[in-house]
């Protein structure tokens, strides 16, 4: 357990997505620490307590797909944090990484080709078996949600939020 503030060291995120930008833990390289970004939306404090639990229900269940949480925070300047698992990245998810961060739109459409070429049908098997544990409506499809670890397991890298607003009936709650 991490107590204190998280203070994004100074090496560049291993990954970013749109909400989030992970690092590694700096004090154990074996975890990551993903931090909500500014301007992102972020959970109210049951929000938050429900990914934890809900995220840990679902790795109990899919333990060879969905990384091990940690913890999941909020400093007193309103920055949240959720501790998990570190997988490592593929050659591929990592070249997809580093052209969100440096590159160009073409070589980002390139690196995701060959991650959909390296994992394209278990991530749908991934998919599918949340879609039966009524998540569906919970997950990110965007392919660097997911990566292979090195006994060739898909994960799943995202929490899951435990409701969200139904948007094809607001304000239904899903």
């Amino acid at each position: 357990m991490r107590f204190g503030n998280f203070e994004s060291p100074p090496q560049e995120p291993i990954g970013e997505g749109d909400d989030r930008k992970t690092f590694v833990d700096p004090t154990n390289a074996e975890k990551v620490i993903s931090v909500t970004k500014e301007g992102a939306e972020k959970d109210t404090y049951l929000q938050m307590k429900g990914r934890f639990y809900l995220t840990k229900i679902v790795r109990a269940l899919l333990p060879e797909n969905i990384p091990q949480i940690y913890q999941i925070g909020e400093t007193r300047e309103g920055i949240q944090t959720i501790d998990r698992e570190r997988i490592m990245h593929t050659p591929e998810h990592a070249a997809l990484q580093e052209a969100r961060q440096y590159g160009t739109e073409e070589h980002e459409e390139l690196a995701v080709k060959q991650m959909v070429k390296e994992m394209g049908k278990e991530m749908t098997d991934i998919d599918l078996k949340l879609s039966e544990l009524g998540l569906d409506f919970s997950i990110d499809t965007n392919v660097g949600n997911y990566t292979k670890d090195e006994t060739g397991n898909v994960h799943y890298l995202e929490s899951f939020k435990p409701w969200e607003i139904y948007y094809q009936n607001p304000p239904e709650i899903e």
